[in-house]
Parts: structure tokens; sequence; C-alpha cells
């Protein structure tokens, strides 16, 4: 059996950047936000307040005005170096990532090296639909949007717990996981399971016989 193929997210799966997101922005613009309290993938949508009280887009904000901070300083989430490691050993582990600048491109390869998370390969990519693997691992819905990855795996973050999924006819759909329902939806995975991390996702996969 050929090597499974494993592609992963870094921002939310591998990198903490959202806590320090929620740090910069109650330090510089004096709010006493939670991480638990960002309910949107969208930062223009999470954190209004920053365009209103600067005129510059939260986007724009965050991603030029403070890359070093975020994507050369962030920490690793807990448990992601043991992860990568069990991963690389049953397949080939490519980084998939969309970063809007070189600079942010730069800090990623710098913090990938300086946190000693090896890879086999980086690929910075906007329509991650576009990459095809046996388990694509993301932390955003919108990620999986056509992909043809044999299985689609979401990590839990604030912004994907409570997703309302409606049907053609505008009804709400009662599922166990919603925004499961919405990842089958809008791709073309096989299947689609959540995990809270990364170290959850590799301790499962390792323990399996063979892969779901």
């Amino acid at each position: 059996m050929s090597k499974l193929v494993f592609g992963i997210d870094c921002d939310g799966v591998l990198r903490d950047s959202l806590k320090d997101m929620v740090r910069i922005y109650n330090t510089e613009i004096g709010d006493t936000m939670k991480v638990e309290d960002v309910k949107n993938f969208n930062v223009d949508i999470s954190f209004p307040r920053i365009y209103n009280e600067t005129g510059i887009p939260a986007a724009e904000w965050f991603f030029d005005c403070h890359s070093e901070e975020l994507f050369r300083d962030s920490k690793p989430i807990r448990g992601v170096q043991w992860a990568m490691r069990i991963l690389r050993q049953l397949g080939k582990v490519v980084i998939v990532t969309y970063q809007r600048s070189c600079e942010n491109k730069l800090h990623t390869i710098e913090w990938l090296c300086r946190n000693k998370l090896m890879c086999d390969d980086v690929c910075f990519l906007k329509d991650k639909g576009l990459f095809k693997c046996d388990y694509f691992i993301d932390d955003n819905l919108e990620n999986f949007r056509g992909s043809h990855s044999r299985n689609a795996v979401l990590i839990t973050a604030p912004y994907n717990k409570d997703v309302v999924f409606y049907n053609e006819d505008g009804e709400k759909i009662e599922s166990a996981d919603s925004a499961l329902s919405k990842i089958r939806e809008i791709s073309n995975c096989e299947k689609a399971l959540r995990f809270n991390s990364l170290k959850q996702f590799a301790d499962f996969i390792n323990n399996e016989n063979l892969p779901f």
C-alpha cells in the first residue's frame, strides 16, 4: 500500500495565531475579547472595532501591520510537534497554507523551522480545494469547498463550533454536527470528521490498523 498523504493547514491547526490576534487586539484597541468570542473566521466581521477606530480593514491591520507577531513569533499549538512526527512516519506531510504576502510566507517558513515542525513540502495555495490528498486537515470550513481529497478533517475552533446548515428549501437541518454536514455538502470528500486538535487526530490515525 502506498504511503498516505496528509495536507495540513498552518494557522489554527499548527500555529496558535488566533490567541495572539485576540491579545494584540485587546492591547491596542482596549477591548476584553476572549478567544471563544471569535465566532466568524472572517476577521473583518469578528473584529469590527479595528476599522471603526483605525480606518484600516482588520485583515490588513492583522496580517500586514502585525505580520511578525502573528506569523513569526506565535506559539505552536500544544502537541503539534509530536503529531507531525507521527504523521510523517505514516506518510507524506505537506503544509497547505494561504499567506497574503511574501513577508508572511517567509515568516511562516522561518516559524516552521524554528519550532522544528519538519514536513515534506510547503504549498502556498489560496484555493485549497485544488490540493488533493488522503487527509486534508483545516479549521476553516470554506477551505474544504470543492475539495477532492479523500477525507476531510476539521479541527475545532470557536468559529466552526455552531454552524447552522440549511437545505435548498431554507429549512434548518438538524445534525449531530452541522459543520460536518456543511463540509459534505460543499466538498467531494468521502468522509468528514472533527477533532479537537491535530494531536487528537494523530492519536486516532496512529491507533487504526487501516485508514478509514
